[in-house]
Formats: C-alpha cells, structure tokens, sequence
C-alpha cells in the first residue's frame, strides 16, 4: 500500500512484537502466496486460490488481497485474468529471494521514515484518487500542515469500507500518527474503529459528508448544504419555474441525499409550490433514466419544467436522459447540480450548480485537528464546522416559459 508524504512515496508497516509482522498486510499476503508456490510445489501456468479464498485464509479484505496480487504481477510472478484466475507467469527460487528482499528493504526504509517524522506526522484517509474531491481537498490542509511543520500521509480506500477499516487500523496500532483526516466511505454506520480511536484518545476529523448517527458525534467539517441547495432552489424559483423536481442519488438512504432532498422541500413548501422527487439516477442504466423521465413528464398535468439534482453527475445523466426525450436543455427544461465538479464548466451545456469549498474544508479540517493535538481543544469535545457554498450560475437554466 503506498502513501504520499509531501511527494515522496513510502511504505509505512505495522509495529508488532515479530520482526516479520513490521510487514503490512500486502507484504505479508505476498509472502504467503510465494511460500503457497513452494509448498505446493505449483509450475508456470497453474492456478492460485481467488482473492476471496486468499483474504479468508489470511483475514484480510480481498482490496488487500488484490494488492499483494498486483505487487506479485509487477515483478513477472502472477498473471491475473480477472473473472478467470490468477496464474503463476513465471517462478524461481532467486526471484522469490529477489522479491523477499525488497519487502525486507521496504521495511527497513519504512522504520526509517517512521523515525524521521512520526512525531509530526498525519494521515490522510482518502477515497481514491478519482474520488470526488480528493484533489481539491490537498491544497487547504496541506497548507496548513506545512506551516505548522507537520507532514502527512496519504493513503486511499478505494471506496471500500473494509479497506478504509483496514487502512485506520493499521496507521493506528503503527504508533506513527498523531491525528486523522478522513473522508469517510459512509454506510449510514459507525465504522468499527471509530470506537479504538476513541479508546486511544486519537484526534480524527471527517470531511465531507460524513453522518454516522444523530447519537454518535465525531468532529468533522463539511459545507452549509442548507444554504447550498436553499440558494440554488431558490434561484431556480426566480426563473419563473413552479413544477420543480429533485433527482437523488442511487443510494436513497444516503444522509446527503436525504438532507438536500429535504431542504429542497421546505423551500418548495415555502413558496407554496409542490415537491415531487423523481426516482434516483444512475450511470449505469441510462435506459432506465429516460424511461423515468418519460413515465414522469406523462403523468404530469403541465409536465415538470426544471430538475434540481443532488448533486453534478446526477444532473449530467439527466440532461443526457433529456436530450433522448428530443427535450433541449435550458430551452425546454433546465437542470441544476451540486459540487461544482472541474468538468461541469466544459459540458454541453455548462451546468448551473453550487459550489462545495473543498479546498476551505481541507484548511479547517487541518486547523481543528492541529488544536486537539496541541491540546486548545479537548479531543473528546466533538464540533461540526460549516464551509459556505456559493451559487455557480452557468447555461443548464433558463426563464421558464410557461406559466
């Protein structure tokens, strides 16, 4: 698993009794599949058991199954078929020392780094490096690092729950971080080690969206999404529309979907007007979509004539879905979004949305971590510190044309 610190790629392991267990959870995955090899005494071409079979026996996640495959078939040792197999490319006794060597030599890099700057040292729990906001994050709370002369890691989950369980657990029992920065995969649950990081007394705090309960607290930063969607509701208003739907996420449950749905609603309901949420959207069934978008412009007295979106990629398959239809989008319906994503100022048409300020909450993120470090706050006194949005008008909306 690689991290970033400030540029420079590392490997940090876990701190146990064995020498052998300062290895991470891929290097070890690793090294049993080439003692697997040996001992099962396997040529070039046969099989080796699947990741999920290869996580059971090791009690891993299969994303760190994966991994240790992945590393294995960077050096010529696997061939991975993904939905077929993984099979052994090409072995050798000196190639399995050749590999051995360079763990152990990764370890030892890794302790030293460790030594370096552990003791102003951060992670940084991210959900990949395509995830919504990740780059945009970076700049505020590296910022605020630098100049506080700490340093961070960077390590990915990959949108998986069990691998950002992983990846928490692993930085937290390795003694080499004083606090978290996490953007939480969220699954409408507390994470299991939400609970060890409270038992050490571990400074974290969750950016973004990150909701695990009205009875469970934890500090976190995130945008005034009641002003966002309030403001863009509202503007959308404005422009003479009356017969305005919301579009949510494929996960209805998802707290940022309900929380901007209702928001939605009460402006709706403050102007009189009448909500009406449309089934969710997917990128994965465009079909589906359109059939929606057809089911509901027939079933409506004076068909809907703007469609508020949870957030930019919903907006975009709408618009999609809409232009299927033969509907033209601001002339016949106008569409909004939420995020202000890099590419919405480039699409056909630029999409009119709001914009989340990731890199505002990066800072803030850093700076309320830095003061449960240093003791200026409790790290037990759990906040919740609201970004402002701002209106980003563009072309998806147009003055309606119908009463």
């Amino acid at each position: 698993m690689t991290r970033q610190l400030f540029g420079v790629i590392i490997i940090l392991m876990k701190q146990k009794n064995k020498p052998e267990n300062n290895m991470n959870k891929t290097a070890l995955l690793a090294k049993y599949i080439l003692e697997l090899i040996d001992e099962e005494g396997l040529k070039t071409g046969d099989a080796i058991p699947s990741l999920r079979k290869l996580s059971k026996t090791q009690g891993t996640s299969t994303f760190v199954a994966k991994k240790a495959v992945e590393f294995l078939a960077e050096r010529d040792v696997l061939e991975a078929k993904w939905g077929y197999g993984i099979y052994i490319k090409k072995y050798s006794s000196e190639l399995k020392e050749n590999i051995l060597q360079a763990l152990t030599e990764k370890k030892t890099a890794s302790a030293a780094s460790r030594s370096n700057c552990s003791m102003n040292l951060i992670a940084f729990i991210a959900k990949g490096r395509h995830a919504d906001f990740f780059g945009d994050y970076l700049p505020g709370f590296s910022d605020v690092l630098k100049r506080e002369n700490y340093h961070y890691i960077l390590e990915q989950s990959n949108n998986s729950f069990l691998c950002e369980e992983d990846e928490v657990q692993s930085l937290l029992h390795s003694n080499s971080v004083k606090g978290f920065i996490i953007d939480a995969v969220i699954k409408n649950k507390a994470p299991n080690y939400l609970r060890d990081l409270r038992r050490m007394n571990m400074p974290a705090v969750f950016v973004g969206d990150t909701y695990f309960g009205k009875d469970i607290e934890v500090d976190r930063v995130l945008c005034d999404n009641n002003k966002g969607m309030s403001d863009i509701v509202e503007y959308v208003i404005s422009m003479g529309h009356k017969r305005i739907a919301y579009i949510g996420t494929p996960e209805p449950r998802l707290y940022v979907n309900q929380l901007r749905h209702s928001i939605y609603a009460d402006v709706m309901n403050k102007h009189g007007l009448t909500p009406f949420a449309m089934p969710a959207f997917s990128e994965d069934a465009m079909k589906e979509n359109i059939e929606e978008l057809r089911k509901t412009q027939a079933i409506q007295k004076d068909r809907i004539t703007a469609f508020v979106c949870c957030g930019d990629a919903i907006a975009n398959n709408c618009i999609k879905a809409l232009k299927h239809l033969g509907l033209n989008v601001p002339d016949d319906v106008s569409v909004t979004g939420f995020d202000n994503r890099r590419w919405t100022e480039y699409s056909y048409p630029a999409i009119t949305t709001v914009h989340y300020p990731c890199q505002e909450v990066g800072a803030r993120a850093a700076e309320l971590l830095l003061q449960k470090i240093n003791g200026a706050k409790p790290v037990n006194d759990c906040m919740t510190c609201l970004e402002q949005p701002r209106l980003i008008i563009r072309g998806s909306v147009a003055e309606c044309k119908r009463d």
